[in-house]
Parts: structure tokens; C-alpha cells; sequence
């Protein structure tokens, strides 16, 4: 005689999944407000301080994203306007400014 245990299966799994992954968005969206609540200070500080430092605070740039479609990347400007374009590796030193410099230190750039 073999015996077989068959795996138990409910006919509620299914809605014990979806109510788990709806719980999870919920979550997702509760802490997600919350951190931009606790930021934006931060942020709002920072465009203050780089609109005094370079005249405009926000560096845009258009990139390739997945399945080659493109997106509008939108950084604090760490460099000077009048920089040429090419890879910040690539650029003068010099262009950096200061608060540029602690933005990439501190990495909030």
C-alpha cells in the first residue's frame, strides 16, 4: 500500500494572495508618502542654496531608458552653465562648483 499525501489546496489561496499583495501596495504608498514628507525640506533647501549657486538649480537631460524609450533625467546641477557636455569624468575640474562638490560628496545630486 503507497501512501500519497496530496498538497492541500484552498480555494482561498488565491484571494489570500491578492489580499497580501494589496496590503503590500497599500504599505508601499504609506512610506513612500511618508519619506517624501521627511525630504522635502531637504530638497526645498538645496534648490534654494543652488539657485544662489549657479542661477539655476536644476541640471535636465534626456536619456534612453528600457525597451529604448527615452526619459527626462532631472539632477540638481552640480557643474557650471557654461560647461561643455561631456561625461563629468571628462569635464574640468574647475567647472564643479563648491556646493556642487558637496552635493556629489554627499551624493544627493
Amino acid at each position: 500500500m503507497q501512501c500519497r499525501i496530496q498538497p492541500k489546496m484552498s480555494c482561498c489561496s488565491h484571494w489570500n494572495r491578492l489580499k497580501i499583495s494589496r496590503m503590500r501596495r497599500f504599505f508601499d504608498f504609506i512610506f513612500s508618502v511618508g519619506g517624501l514628507l521627511v525630504i522635502w525640506p531637504i530638497g526645498l533647501i538645496l534648490y534654494f542654496i543652488g539657485l544662489f549657486d549657479t542661477g539655476s538649480p536644476f541640471f535636465i537631460q534626456e536619456r534612453v531608458g528600457r525597451y529604448k524609450k527615452p526619459f527626462r533625467l532631472v539632477k540638481f546641477r552640480t557643474m557650471r552653465k557654461d560647461t561643455k557636455s561631456v561625461a563629468s569624468h571628462l569635464a574640468d575640474p574647475a567647472a564643479i562648483t563648491p556646493f556642487g562638490r558637496f552635493l556629489r560628496k554627499t551624493k544627493l545630486d
